[in-house]
């Protein structure tokens, strides 16, 4: 891996960072914060190319589920062990599952509690369905079999889901 940096002054700290791989270019923005520079994390670009941005380059390695600024809700789900703490290989291994299960992972830039059945990919879960089939499968239970997204809560509503009348 190549790695070059060029100045740029229209930025506020001007450092960009690229890395060189073999198939993939992604250029990475860092900025300065109180002294700390870091990784600007702002497209869908630079979140499904994570796995490529050296560890030794993110500000940190860990952090509390607890708190912070931030969802603690999001940090528990991001949380696979339960050890209080989200570090760099549970990050990765959901980049990886957005990167497989996500035909348009850009979907998740957007606000909002509904996904378009179209940005769901088609490869199947080690279950047998792909999360599209699942996400059609719920609204066709529901009653919604022409929809074309499905919402938060679609899921949420367990007592349709899992009613005698669907088991």
């Amino acid at each position: 891996m190549d790695f070059w940096i060029k100045l740029n002054f229209n930025t506020v700290l001007g450092v960009f960072v690229t890395m060189k791989n073999k198939s993939q270019v992604h250029s990475w923005k860092f900025v300065q914060n109180g002294g700390l520079i870091q990784a600007q994390i702002s497209t869908i670009d630079d979140i499904l190319n994570l796995d490529k941005l050296d560890p030794k380059f993110w500000t940190a390695l860990a952090c509390p589920v607890s708190g912070l600024e931030f969802s603690e809700e999001t940090l528990n789900l991001l949380d696979s062990d339960k050890n209080g703490r989200v570090r760099v290989p549970e990050i990765l291994s959901v980049v990886d599952y957005i990167k497989k299960y996500f035909a348009k992972p850009e979907i998740i830039m957007s606000e909002g509690d509904s996904i378009p059945l179209d940005s769901l990919s088609d490869v199947d879960f080690c279950a047998g369905h792909s999360a599209k089939e699942s996400a059609q499968s719920v609204l066709s239970i529901l009653g919604k079999s022409d929809a074309t997204e499905i919402c938060y809560d679609d899921v949420a509503s367990s007592d349709k889901l899992f009613s005698s009348f669907v088991i």
